[in-house]
């Protein structure tokens, strides 16, 4: 019988449950920003049968014109339909965890949450900074096999406290 990944329980203790954060979009080729540039959301994150299930949700975001400047404007909410995007992390090769919820791992096939692209490869690498925060790392190759897009999230636990069991 399977036990499993032996850093899963602690993946899943830092990790599942509610987060609010900010995601800043990069061209990967230009290093420049790119659509959505940055995009405020929040996650629920459960582990359902040592499957992990993050949907993202889209908030309504005060964005400056461009990146650089120019007066902050408060964008609508998309429709709920189109603002979740929903990822799966599970224990296997590309996967490794610490005892304080900090990861790595590789998905194939992917969504990138806030936007409508499909990712061939996402590496995503992740530092908890205490009990309630993190950063996140996210490097997305495309359907043609090119590194496409880096985002970088910063994340606070939306729920208050630990995280899920």
């Amino acid at each position: 019988m399977d036990m499993g990944h032996p850093q899963w329980p602690f993946y899943v203790n830092y990790n599942a449950g509610s987060w609010k954060g900010r995601a800043l979009h990069i061209d990967a080729e230009s290093g420049e920003y790119t659509e959505p540039f940055v995009k405020d959301y929040e996650s629920e994150a459960a582990d359902e049968d040592d499957v992990m299930f993050e949907t993202f949700t889209d908030l309504p975001s005060k964005a400056k014109n461009g990146v650089g400047g120019g007066s902050a404007v408060t964008k609508p909410p998309p429709p709920a339909d189109e603002a979740k995007a929903v990822v799966r992390t599970e224990a296997s090769d590309g996967f490794d965890a610490d005892d304080k919820g900090s990861y790595a791992v590789d998905r194939w096939l992917a969504p990138v949450p806030g936007t409508e692209d499909l990712a061939r490869l996402q590496i995503e690498f992740s530092v908890a900074l205490g009990d309630n925060e993190r950063v996140r790392c996210l490097i997305s190759y495309g359907l043609d096999s090119h590194l496409d897009r880096i985002v970088l999230r910063e994340e606070q636990r939306a729920d208050g406290g630990g995280g899920g069991e």
